[in-house]
């Protein structure tokens, strides 16, 4: 592990306000839009459902940010809940609003290459080709997104860092690690997303059996809910439980993110 300079611990938060502003209001675009969408078609859409699954991870935000010593800017508002176990000290509330517009745009990328790779490639394995696409795409997405929210706007930090790091006197962002099992979850759930049936369906919406109910908003909503559990479990097994068990077998103590 390499340790972030002093220096850097002091984080500017560049925009801070801009990055709390933008994301309600976008967050807010969205629910609107597809609000409007839903009512129309009498159904939510694959985007829709994105954006719904990617606001029921945020809280698991906290503990991936735990296990790889991650430290918010004192810029940002601030949520009441304090440390718990596996959890970052700081917890900002603006984080409730990315997930949905970061998760919403990410996921719109990586399943159109993934559908993209599947037509020029049809006879190969459909995970591997959500692995080889929609996984890098997303690990490069991250990638950027830090590039400037870390090394050049100190919104965050990385206490300590495995592998390769890109270090500014604002923060330090990590190249690899922890991206490399958030790109994992990313391949794995466009995965599943895209195993669908005839209805153009994910499969995994059949565990709470909406079809049982007329359409309308009790069939939406128990759709919505088996993308809010296949989320949250993908989410926790494919990177928080990793980077937490990574921490507590190999990592050191932190006094910045106890």
């Amino acid at each position: 592990m390499s340790t972030v300079p002093v220096a850097a611990t002091y984080l500017a938060g560049d925009g801070a306000r801009g990055v709390e502003i933008g994301s309600v209001l976008i967050a807010l675009a969205l629910l609107v839009g597809y609000g409007i969408e839903a009512r129309r078609r009498g159904t939510l859409s694959i985007p829709a459902l994105c954006a719904i699954a990617g606001l029921g991870i945020f809280w698991q935000e906290f503990y991936a940010d735990w296990g790889a010593y991650l430290l918010w800017s004192p810029s940002f508002h601030m949520m009441p809940w304090k440390s718990t176990l596996w959890t970052t000290p700081d917890k900002p509330w603006f984080v409730i609003f990315s997930y949905p517009v970061f998760m919403w745009s990410a996921f719109a990328a990586m399943l159109w290459l993934t559908r993209a790779a599947t037509r020029r490639f049809p006879s190969a394995p459909p995970l591997l080709v959500c692995l080889l696409t929609a996984g890098p795409a997303l690990f490069a997405i991250n990638l950027a997104f830090e590039a400037v929210s870390v090394a050049y706007a100190g919104q965050w930090s990385y206490v300590d860092v495995i592998g390769p790091a890109l270090s500014t006197a604002k923060g330090q962002q990590p190249v690899l690690y922890p991206g490399i099992p958030f790109g994992l979850f990313g391949g794995v759930t466009c995965y599943l997303i895209l195993q669908q049936d005839s209805a153009g369906r994910p499969r995994f919406e059949r565990l709470l059996r909406p079809d049982r109910f007329p359409p309308g908003w009790k069939r939406e909503a128990l759709r919505a809910l088996s993308w809010l559990l296949v989320w949250n479990a993908s989410y926790w097994l494919l990177l928080c439980t990793p980077v937490i068990a990574i921490r507590e077998l190999f990592g050191q103590a932190s006094a910045l993110v106890p």
